[in-house]
């Protein structure tokens, strides 16, 4: 479902810092794919560094360059693999050519790796 206001993204799509090169790389990328599709994020917070992934206690993508949150968004049918992941292979493309890829880690998040 898209949402009417597809460019009201209030601070939901804020990119965190200190975040690496690539993780910056990796939030951007995202950013432009949600845009052109005028997907929404549900009001949630898009994107934590690994170390405030670590803090809140989380156990997959810790190690990553960028913890990618769909839960309540637009991408969460995009990117589950539950749900078929439809959109996935679109955004997967654009990571790619940046050296970059998502490993999905439950049904609500992904991690970004270097590739």
């Amino acid at each position: 479902m898209k949402n009417l206001l597809k460019t009201d993204y209030g601070n939901t799509l804020d990119i965190p810092t200190p975040l690496s090169r690539n993780g910056r790389k990796a939030a951007a990328i995202i950013k432009k794919y949600m845009h052109k599709k005028g997907y929404s994020t549900g009001g949630s917070r898009t994107f934590y560094t690994p170390r405030e992934w670590t803090d809140r206690g989380e156990s997959y993508g810790c190690r990553s360059e960028l913890v990618f949150v769909y839960d309540g968004g637009d991408l969460y049918s995009v990117m589950n693999h539950e749900l078929g992941g439809a959109g996935e292979q679109d955004l997967s493309q654009e990571l790619a050519k940046a050296g970059l890829y998502h490993e999905q880690c439950t049904g609500w998040y992904s991690a970004i790796y270097k590739i």
